[in-house]
């Protein structure tokens, strides 16, 4: 009687709270509200170790003052059921008016923005280069270095490795992993980021978010910042999702994440 879209029949399916999920509390035990931080990885990385890739959020988190849900989930079309258990898990445990923020990287972006648009009690959304539009991926523009590489990583490269793999092809069901599609039901306050330097996801995909919200009258907000790259030097970590960004655009980002949180702090 409510199937008005199919991924809204397709996730009331069966639904686990990972044992890999890890909770911490700031160092005073009195957190201002809780972060549920969700992993990349392509929809197909997932375990412990892309638990423990998102320690240094988690300080972050812990370091404001937050109390950090650190999640995992199942592979592919099971990861936003897992993530929608998750979160009703950590609503059961913390009550009704304790604020929840969402944090993901990359897929876990994507599935942080879809998790808000069934849940209308979260409160603020953070997504470091998450997909918005799943159907429009593999033709965006995304940046091309100068130099040749012996790999050659592109949106249509992400598409077919990450996404075709989770989802498969047909466009029908990449539309319900695409937030693009019921933006008109985000109640939060939406910050998006993404280094100028991404190679994977397209810039455009921040403004697809935006524009679908305005035209959808998403009640929630929303602010996307669009980051200077940096080159990373061989063999180190970059500091961003997928690509490096400056030092005054991490401090840039870094401000916009507190601010975003202090808005909601209880």
């Amino acid at each position: 009687t409510f199937a008005t879209w199919p991924v809204q029949v397709r996730f009331l399916g069966h639904r686990i709270v990972s044992k890999n999920n890890q909770l911490t509390l700031p160092g005073d035990g009195r957190p201002r509200g809780w972060v549920m931080v969700i992993h990349g990885g392509g929809w197909q990385s997932v375990g412990r170790e892309a638990v423990a890739s998102e320690d240094n959020t988690v300080s972050f988190v812990n370091g404001l003052g937050w109390a950090a849900d650190n999640v995992d989930y199942r592979k592919g079309e099971h990861s936003l059921p897992d993530v929608l258990a998750a979160y009703d898990a950590l609503r059961r445990k913390v009550g009704a008016t304790t604020p929840i923020c969402l944090i993901g990287h990359s897929a876990g972006g994507n599935l942080a923005l879809l998790a808000a648009e069934y849940r209308k009690s979260v409160a603020c959304v953070v997504s470091e280069a998450g997909p918005t539009d799943l159907v429009d991926f593999p033709d965006g523009h995304a940046f091309v270095p100068h130099a040749p590489k012996t790999a050659t990583y592109s949106p249509a490269w992400a598409y077919e490795q990450f996404m075709v793999t989770s989802f498969g092809a047909r466009r029908s069901v990449l539309r319900e992993w695409s937030p693009v599609e019921d933006a008109g039901a985000i109640r939060a306050a939406v910050l998006l980021g993404a280094s100028s330097h991404d190679e994977l996801v397209p810039q455009a995909q921040m403004a697809e978010l935006r524009t679908a919200m305005a035209r959808q009258d998403a009640p929630g907000s929303i602010k996307t910042a669009l980051l200077a790259g940096a080159s990373t030097a061989a063999g180190r970590v970059p500091n961003f999702t997928h690509a490096s960004i400056t030092p005054h655009a991490l401090a840039r980002w870094q401000s916009a994440e507190r601010h975003l949180l202090a808005r909601f702090a209880a």
